[in-house]
C-alpha cells in the first residue's frame, strides 16, 4: 500500500510536470504572440503618426494659401475702393464739363444772334 501510495503520487507528480510544461509552452506563446502585437502596435502608431504630420502639414499649406487668398481679397477689395473712388472723381469732373460745355453753346448760340442782328441790321 505505500508502494501504492508512492506510485500514485509518482504519477500525479509526472502529471502536474507534465501540466506545468505544457503551460510554460502556452506561456511562451503567449510572450511570443504579444512581443509580435506590440511590435505590430508600434508600427501602426508609427504609421499613424506619419499620416498625421502629412495631414498636419496639409492642413498648414491649406491655412497658408487661405491667408494669401485672404491678402489678395483684401488687395483686390482696395484697388477697387480706389478704382470706384477715382471712377466717382471722373464722373463728377464729367458733370462740371457737360456744364461748361452748355454755358459754352448759350454763350456761343447768344453770340451768333447777335451777330446776325448786328449784321442785319
Amino acid at each position: 500500500t505505500t508502494a501504492d501510495a508512492l506510485n500514485t503520487t509518482r504519477a500525479k507528480v509526472a502529471s502536474l510536470e507534465e501540466e506545468v510544461s505544457s503551460r510554460d509552452v502556452l506561456l511562451q506563446e503567449l510572450k511570443h504572440d504579444g512581443a509580435r502585437s506590440q511590435s505590430e502596435l508600434g508600427a501602426a502608431a508609427a504609421a499613424l503618426r506619419q499620416l498625421l504630420a502629412q495631414e498636419t502639414g496639409a492642413v498648414r499649406r491649406l491655412e497658408a494659401t487661405v491667408a494669401d487668398l485672404e491678402a489678395q481679397v483684401s488687395g483686390k477689395s482696395e484697388e477697387v475702393g480706389v478704382a470706384l473712388a477715382g471712377a466717382a472723381d471722373l464722373k463728377q469732373q464729367l458733370a462740371v464739363e457737360e456744364r461748361q460745355r452748355a454755358e459754352l453753346e448759350t454763350a456761343a448760340a447768344e453770340g451768333i444772334e447777335l451777330l446776325a442782328q448786328e449784321t442785319g441790321a
